[in-house]
C-alpha cells in the first residue's frame, strides 16, 4: 500500500511540474531578469610554430554584451568529452575580442576547443562550434 501511495505522489508531482511554463531550461524558477548568454561565434585558433620550443594554442573569439565571463573547454577529439580548462572563467572586458592561451599542450597532438558565455548569475550559455588545431 505504501508503494502504491508513493507511486501516485510521484506521478502527480510529475504531471504538475511538467505543466509549468519555462522559457529558459537553465533557470527553473523562470526569473525573467536572468538571460542565458548567447552562443559564441567567430572562434579562431593559432598555435606555436614547428620550431618553437614552448608549445601553445591561442583561442580567440568575439565578446558578447550578455556574458560576464567565458568558459573555455578542450577535447582531443571533435566529438570528444570537452573539459573546462579555466574553471573560474575568463572575465569579460571592454575589448571586442577575447582570447585564451593554452600552454598545456604537446607536440603531435590535435586539440579541439569550445567557448561558452557565463552570466553574472552563473548560467552557462550554449557551447560554440568546435574548432581544432594540431600542435607541431
Amino acid at each position: 500500500m505504501k508503494n502504491l501511495l508513493f507511486i501516485l505522489v510521484i506521478v502527480a508531482f510529475s504531471v504538475v511540474s511538467c505543466e509549468l511554463e519555462r522559457s529558459n531550461p537553465l533557470d527553473p524558477d523562470n526569473n525573467s531578469s536572468i538571460d542565458v548568454p548567447t552562443k559564441i561565434s567567430n572562434v579562431s585558433i593559432t598555435s606555436s610554430g614547428s620550431g618553437s620550443v614552448t608549445k601553445w594554442v591561442k583561442v580567440e573569439w568575439q565578446s558578447t554584451e550578455d556574458a560576464d565571463a567565458y568558459m573555455v573547454y578542450r577535447a582531443l577529439d571533435y566529438d570528444g568529452s570537452y573539459v573546462s580548462i579555466v574553471p573560474q572563467g575568463i572575465p569579460n572586458t571592454s575589448d571586442t575580442t577575447c582570447s585564451y592561451r593554452d600552454n598545456d599542450v604537446y607536440a603531435g597532438n590535435y586539440y579541439w576547443y569550445r567557448i561558452a558565455g557565463r552570466s553574472e548569475e552563473g548560467l552557462i550559455g550554449p557551447l560554440s562550434t568546435p574548432v581544432g588545431r594540431g600542435v607541431e
